[in-house]
């Protein structure tokens, strides 16, 4: 299944340099995020999403890929998302994400493979709704890596990425934002509210670092052009000094 925003994208930031936190969890007595825009994406370059009469995230069609449709079913326990070929016919794989009672999800399994197990990430969230911790295993077997999230403000500020059996730091990001641009491109923007509040504002500066014996680190940078209701329409990243192509939003 091709996922349109999963974990993760994303700080000295543009009116000053920003305090690292390196605690998940609430953060904290700070002021209210800007409001966020009543918007849904409409298209990824040309990739095209639909929603039902609730906002929330009911098809996906993709221009470049083996599936070329992705549809999203809700019940008041689980989120259904079934992938389709260019023939119509449902295609091995897709995901399911069982939903807890505050409406987030607790868990999500994603099928690959028939003859494979399914890869299973289960979540866990502070009192703000957002992701503090994630696991990963093969459904069946105990977790094998642990991501920790950590918050600034209403701003993802940084995540660790343990490999679980000897607790080993494997990779970590810190995030940059531009605070006085609302992140339209989020989860929110995208009708899938299932997985956690997604930072308030637009990604700036992503460092990260792989760990190892030599470590490994890569440096993304993101500006944007936007419209005249202040969203990003396009997206330009620069890793590690390569400019990549272009990415193209529409809104409805």
């Amino acid at each position: 299944m091709k996922q349109v925003f999963l974990p993760v994208i994303f700080f000295c930031l543009l009116s000053g340099c920003g305090k690292h936190n390196d605690k998940p969890g609430d953060p904290g007595n700070r002021p209210d995020p800007i409001p966020p825009p009543d918007v849904r994406i409409r298209s990824i370059n040309n990739d095209t999403y639909s929603y039902d009469s609730l906002g929330r995230l009911s098809q996906a069609l993709y221009s470049n890929s083996i599936v070329v449709r992705t549809d999203y079913a809700y019940t008041n326990t689980a989120v259904i998302a079934t992938d389709f070929d260019g023939n119509g016919n449902v295609h091995p794989g897709g995901a399911v994400a069982t939903i807890g009672p505050n409406g987030l999800a607790t868990e999500q399994k994603y099928k690959f493979d028939p003859g494979m197990p399914a890869l299973v990430l289960s979540f866990t969230y502070n009192a703000k709704r957002q992701l503090v911790e994630e696991l990963e295993s093969n459904e069946g077997t105990a977790p094998d890596l642990r991501t920790v999230y950590y918050y600034s403000q209403y701003d993802l500020d940084s995540l660790k990425v343990y490999y679980v059996p000897d607790n080993t730091l494997i990779a970590s990001d810190r995030f940059e934002y531009y605070t006085d641009k609302y992140n339209t491109l989020g989860r929110e923007s995208n009708g899938i509210s299932f997985l956690g509040v997604w930072s308030a504002h637009l990604v700036k500066k992503d460092v990260q670092v792989n760990g190892g014996a030599t470590p490994v680190t890569t440096v993304t940078e993101y500006t944007y052009e936007f419209d005249a209701q202040n969203r990003a329409v396009k997206s330009h990243k620069i890793v590690n000094g390569t400019t990549y192509p272009e990415v193209n939003y529409t809104y409805y």
